[in-house]
């Protein structure tokens, strides 16, 4: 009976992630904030500055939940264009935010 190995669907088995896998790790459980923000900056330009209170409130809400990938998105997407190694979470869930070697 042969195994199967599973592909990572983030990191394609590298343990290391691509802008791609950092912006599905770190953003797409929280797409709905990532639009509320945009409605906020958009209807900000539109009708007023009191528009951005919908972005305010969609970086707040997932950190009062105690997730933080959204506040560490930037700081990761960042990084990884600067030549530092994201870590996969997915195959690596011990591990820290990057990769050491």
């Amino acid at each position: 009976m042969p195994t199967e190995e599973r592909i990572c669907s983030h990191c394609r088995n590298s343990k290391r992630l691509s802008q791609r896998g950092i912006a599905a790790v770190y953003l797409k459980p929280h797409w709905w904030a990532v639009l509320l923000m945009l409605v906020g900056v958009v209807m900000a330009i539109l009708s007023g500055a009191g528009w951005l209170w919908f972005s305010v409130l969609a970086y707040v809400l997932p950190l009062a939940m105690a997730d933080l990938r959204l506040l560490l998105y930037p700081w990761v997407a960042i990084g990884a264009l600067m030549g530092r190694k994201a870590n996969c979470p997915i195959c690596e869930p011990s591990g820290g935010v990057w990769r050491r070697f």
